[in-house]
């Protein structure tokens, strides 16, 4: 667990408040591509529904989609709205009444369209309130060639010898399981075969940041964008990486050139904001924190609120100070300090009183 604090504050009882607003646990890797995690939402605003439709989205070799694509659902009684995807290739579907629904996507011109059905059964008026979790997998298929055969490769398997992409794929199943050090051997084995294979490095980066090993997650990372420095994935990681190392003008410069790659990655904005914070430029760290609220996509990026709020505070602008944090409480509930945010808007409200007095 890490604490993150602004620097320089001058109000009272700081450290109860920047404690309380500014704890953000160490985000932990998913499968694949990134570190963090969540899943995009969308909400059909449809009163006293209460099932979840859960996905995710897989590339045909078994890893996680790395990108934001648009997900739409629709019902024969005329539901019909979208959301994205998150950078994990998940999404959520929330406050669905009983009925089938028809999940679809274009997910580019290197797969075929997706289009799946769930049919959601209608809760009896007792266990109306509680509603249930469909969970959907989707695999994506690639889009046959116009001769007829076979299929267009994923450009980042492309050369990569099928003994190296076997042990690949053996090291994510290995990750899902838990068993990192198994999931790092088999992706040596995997270099070995072939030295080029930048997601095996950039998963290699992945798993040795699961298991705290921030100095060999790095080096492993580096080398994945030696070998492609228009990667994304391998310098939005190693961006995260350095901020936990307290690299901070290092994390900065992966981070600003992650997002020149894909501007689109709440992520990334997420941690150049707090990597701002720590540089002491809350003008910039502001910036960032906004886009990725804009941006959306994963519950992990909530977070920016907090963040937020302590920046208003910090500026002595109370009431964004106050909206910042309500509206965090509104989307993450159930956060362990709920009590103390809610104390910390007492207390705003009492300066906001005190100042007009």
């Amino acid at each position: 667990m890490l604490t993150l604090t602004l620097q320089s504050v001058r109000i009272g009882r700081a450290s109860l408040f920047l404690a309380a607003l500014l704890f953000i646990p160490m985000l932990t890797a998913t499968a694949y591509a990134q570190i963090g995690e969540g899943a995009g939402l969308g909400d059909s605003g449809i009163r006293g529904a209460a099932n979840t439709i859960q996905g995710n989205i897989f590339y045909p070799s078994g890893r996680r989609l790395d990108r934001r694509i648009q997900i739409r659902i629709s019902s024969i009684r005329g539901l019909d709205y979208s959301t994205m995807s998150d950078e994990n290739g998940s999404f959520n579907f929330r406050r669905l009444p009983g009925g089938t629904y028809y999940i679809t996507a274009e997910p580019g011109n290197d797969y075929l369209p997706v289009n799946e059905t769930v049919s959601v059964i209608e809760q009896s008026a007792r266990n109306s309130n509680s509603g249930q979790t469909y969970m959907v997998q989707i695999q994506l298929q690639l889009r046959p060639t116009n001769g007829g055969g076979g299929g267009v490769l994923n450009v980042a398997f492309a050369g990569v010898p099928q003994p190296a992409l076997d042990l690949y794929q053996k090291a994510l199943k290995s990750a899902e399981t838990g068993d990192n050090k198994k999931a790092i051997e088999l992706l040596k084995q995997a270099i070995n075969i072939h030295p080029q294979f930048t997601l095996a490095y950039n998963e290699m980066g992945v798993q040795y940041f699961r298991m705290g090993q921030l100095d060999n997650a790095i080096d492993a990372l580096r080398q994945a964008i030696k070998i492609d420095p228009n990667a994304f994935s391998p310098r939005l990681n190693c961006g995260v990486v350095l901020f936990y190392k307290k690299q901070y003008q290092d994390a900065d410069a992966q981070l600003t050139r992650a997002l020149e790659i894909n501007e689109t990655s709440a992520r990334a904005h997420l941690f150049l904001g707090r990597t701002f914070i720590r540089l002491n430029d809350f003008a910039k760290a502001e910036k960032e924190f906004l886009r990725a609220v804009a941006l959306g996509g994963s519950p992990d990026i909530n977070e920016a609120h907090r963040f937020l709020g302590g920046i208003y505070n910090e500026q002595g602008n109370y009431a964004r100070a106050i909206e910042e944090l309500e509206t965090y409480l509104k989307l993450v509930p159930n956060t362990r300090d709920a009590d103390q945010i809610r104390q910390i808007i007492k207390e705003l409200r009492n300066k906001m009183s005190a100042s007009r007095s």
